[in-house]
């Protein structure tokens, strides 16, 4: 295996996804300090994309859980090697 990188759908999933469980935040983002983590003021679907991720506190083990139980490495592209299926 020489290359493993997030599939362009993954990716877009997972961006939407912490995008989703930021919106709680976006309003306190308009009213704080225009800054780094608010970008400096413009508290947007944007700004949320490159937030953290706002689930339960186990919530992404458990979603990291569910995705190595399958075991089909979903959401990557693998080069240089051969994936068992």
């Amino acid at each position: 295996m020489s290359e493993v990188e997030a599939s362009p759908e993954a990716e877009a999933a997972w961006v939407e996804a912490v995008v989703t469980r930021s919106a709680a935040t976006a309003e306190r983002a308009k009213t704080c300090t225009p800054g780094y983590y608010n970008r400096e003021g413009k508290a947007d679907a944007k700004t949320r994309q490159g937030s953290f991720f706002f689930g339960a506190p186990t919530e992404y083990a458990d979603i990291l859980e569910t995705w190595r139980a399958k075991g089909d490495l979903e959401g990557l592209a693998i080069r240089g090697a051969q994936v068992p299926r």
